[in-house]
């Protein structure tokens, strides 16, 4: 799955402008899929959080797979002048509809992999998860560039592939049942200091802020990158995909290093400093430079949203019983940054500019951080940092 996404988000731009599209409708198109993704994680985890997972993963997949399949379709067959939407509103409908199916796959895979731990062993669980959809984004955002280079219709078929061969590996999959009490392990592995009754639910909202705000940050950033390297920076689109490339192996050393250790639980510090990270790869984006700046900002964005996605996935599902009601907090929390980043990053780079979406996204990061000191402040005695 997370091959499949890597490929999109690097390919899309690119199809969409080649098709006739704006910067408007480049954030149009994915802020209509993780829009769609918020409002199906709402829904699915009120309808069929009894179901086991698996049963709702092999449900979800193959609609994605028919989704993106119809992509291609359109790709190959546009619709005649007479018809009501052209190409580029069918690929925002169509791309949106996975956002609604693709619901049924992140809450659902991150509620199996995580009932029943806590604590160290809980940590471990969510690394390894994490790990795991960060190795999927490695190749795929260069393969995508490199593809789309060459031909639009490439990616969309790698994507499709790509969705049937995660549908085969859930068919494959193990059909046992986990508990839903901690397991043995965890019950050995847990310290007095892994679920800090007192300060967890103010690192909570913490952490949700700077999940909220961070995809704000991302959302801008990343559904705009790409034109403003082809089109101002006169960077190629295999450029760009080497870009997100080396974004997702920061993400992979982020999320090994975060599900290893867990000396980060419960210290503000490290939270800060991630967001601070952030800030300053979008301020070096507005300064700009050779290629090899963007290697340094595509690694600092990848390190800095990766701890913070990695803190919330933590604090957020730490001492829940129902973790896919928790696992979809985190989706839509997430999704709904990003949706907001997308539609301002498209408008703001359409109508004003396209340095802008970047202001945006650094103003974005300044509200996250003075908030998160307010709540800070409010919910801890003496607001001291740990």
């Amino acid at each position: 799955m997370a091959f499949t996404l890597g490929t999109w988000w690097v390919a899309l731009p690119f199809i969409i402008k080649r098709l006739g599209g704006s910067e408007a409708d480049v954030g149009n198109v994915f802020a209509a899929q993780m829009g769609c993704y918020a409002l199906g994680c709402m829904i699915a985890g009120i309808l069929l959080g009894h179901f086991h997972p698996r049963r709702i993963l092999l449900l979800g997949v193959p609609v994605m797979t028919l989704l993106a399949s119809v992509m291609c379709f359109v790709l190959i067959w546009p619709p005649p002048g007479n018809f009501p939407l052209k190409s580029v509103g069918l690929l925002i409908i169509l791309f949106g509809l996975t956002g609604v199916f693709m619901s049924f796959f992140w809450p659902f895979l991150m509620a199996w992999i995580s009932t029943g731990h806590e604590g160290r062993d809980l940590n471990k669980r969510l690394g390894r998860f994490s790990v795991s959809f960060s190795i999927g984004g490695l190749l795929s955002p260069w393969l995508g560039g490199y593809l789309v280079e060459k031909n639009s219709l490439l990616p969309m078929v790698l994507a499709a592939a790509t969705l049937a061969l995660c549908f085969l590996a859930i068919c494959l999959a193990g059909r046992y049942r986990q508990s839903n009490t901690i397991s043995a392990t965890s019950k050995n592995n847990l310290l007095p200091d892994d679920i800090n009754k007192t300060l967890l639910p103010t690192f909570r909202r913490i952490a949700r802020i700077g999940l909220l705000f961070s995809c704000i940050c991302f959302g801008a950033v990343r559904t705009q990158l790409g034109l403003l390297f082809k089109y101002e920076l006169n960077f190629s689109e295999t450029d760009f995909g080497m870009v997100i490339t080396i974004f997702s192996a920061a993400n992979f050393v982020l999320f090994a290093a975060a599900g290893r250790w867990h000396f980060w639980h419960y210290r503000l510090g490290f939270l800060a400093g991630a967001e601070a990270v952030l800030m300053l790869s979008v301020l070096l984006i507005l300064l700009g430079g050779p290629l090899w700046i963007f290697f340094v900002i595509a690694i600092a964005l990848g390190n800095g949203y990766g701890f913070v996605y990695s803190s919330h996935l933590y604090y957020g599902v730490s001492g829940g019983k129902r973790r896919s009601a928790r696992m979809a907090i985190h989706e839509i929390t997430l999704s709904t940054g990003i949706v907001i980043g997308s539609l301002m990053g498209g408008y703001l780079s359409e109508h004003v500019g396209p340095y802008m979406p970047y202001w945006f996204a650094l103003a974005a990061m300044v509200v996250c951080m003075t908030v998160q000191g307010i709540v800070w402040f409010i919910s801890t005695p003496h607001g001291r940092l740990r």
